[in-house]
């Protein structure tokens, strides 16, 4: 009578299960690289920095400075924008006055 056959009758099959398991985790790691890494790239073009010059102007009547940041870097981050006037200008909170000049990223 012959006994059960130990330690592995069929040696192939649980290396060819393992080595089918890494190449789908190898895929899917390099698919969620690939979606990761295109988001990213997508994202940048969206909102330029803020213009790195910087230009003096005149607020106008009736402006408030989220329309001055909107006047002079249009395709940037706004509220980015508003922060700069704010830092550039010392000023605290969002009050402008007409005909105040204000130090401003310049982004044309």
């Amino acid at each position: 009578m012959l006994g059960p056959v130990m330690g592995g009758a069929h040696p192939a099959r649980p290396a060819a299960l393992r080595s089918g398991r890494l190449a789908r985790v190898v895929a899917a790691v390099m698919v969620t690289l690939a979606v990761v890494g295109g988001l990213g790239w997508i994202g940048q073009g969206t909102s330029p920095g803020i213009p790195a010059r910087t230009a003096v102007i005149r607020v106008g009547a009736g402006e408030t400075i989220w329309d001055v940041a909107r006047r002079v870097a249009p395709q940037s981050d706004q509220r980015a924008v508003v922060e700069r006037i704010q830092q550039l200008n010392g000023i605290v909170g969002s009050t402008i006055e007409p005909g105040q000049q204000l130090r401003v990223p310049h982004g044309r």
